[in-house]
């Protein structure tokens, strides 16, 4: 791309805008605040002609089909995050999506299918077991109580105050003290490095409010009278 001559005209961003003219000998006009963007991205090199060659030696996946997916033809543009090229596609319900075809290859459908999520999930709990925890988290008391948890503990981690990625945390066991499930006084908000980090520390399983109360000692916070300000405060 080489810049020829300033049309003296004065662009929206306040900058002037020049006549360049691209290898192929197409000619266009680009602000200077857009030539030296282009620079520092090294996108100056063409018109966009050389991403129409690129886009000549990519495979056709015209007809083929993805899951419940037909590619219908390619699109003169590409993806914003991956630049990758861009399909025009239509989902076997006549929903016509653009995609790219990293993603079409992942895709069983536009999201009209939802027995693929379905089934994912059956075949992960198959894998993985499906305990009596997992039947305890889709109890709409639990859900109820965790929607009250957070509200009480004002959507921070009672030890940092972080309120990112956090994790609802029963400080005496799940597994031991079982009377003790639902009880709000027993549940805690933790963000996720805090909940790792105690995890890590007195392990899985058979955790106690002493452990809770050492950990946090360790960390300079009086654990205790956190909990007992919460006291009967659910929302």
């Amino acid at each position: 791309m080489t810049a020829i001559e300033n049309t003296r005209v004065i662009d929206t961003d306040e900058s002037s805008i020049w006549k360049c003219q691209c290898i192929c000998s197409n000619i266009v006009n680009l602000s200077a605040c857009k030539i030296q963007y282009r620079i520092n991205h090294g996108s100056l090199s063409s018109c966009g002609c050389k991403n129409n060659e690129v886009f000549k030696t990519i495979k056709n996946i015209t007809g083929k089909t993805y899951g419940l997916i037909t590619a219908i033809e390619p699109l003169n543009k590409t993806c914003s995050y991956s630049k990758s090229r861009l399909w025009l596609c239509e989902c076997k319900c006549g929903k016509r999506i653009e995609t790219s075809v990293k993603r079409l290859r992942k895709m069983k459908s536009c999201g009209c299918d939802k027995s693929t999520t379905i089934n994912y999930w059956k075949k992960w709990r198959e894998l993985r077991g499906y305990s009596e925890y997992d039947k305890f988290r889709e109890n709409y008391e639990y859900k109820q109580i965790r929607i009250n948890i957070y509200k009480r503990d004002n959507y921070k981690c009672i030890i940092c105050n972080n309120n990112k990625k956090l994790n609802m945390h029963h400080i005496n066991s799940w597994n031991i003290f079982k009377n003790e499930r639902c009880d709000m006084n027993n549940l805690c908000l933790l963000c996720k490095n805090c909940h790792s980090s105690f995890h890590s520390t007195y392990g899985y399983g058979n955790n106690t409010k002493e452990q809770l109360v050492q950990y946090c000692w360790l960390k300079s916070v009086d654990i205790e009278s956190l909990l007992e300000e919460r006291r009967g405060l659910y929302v």
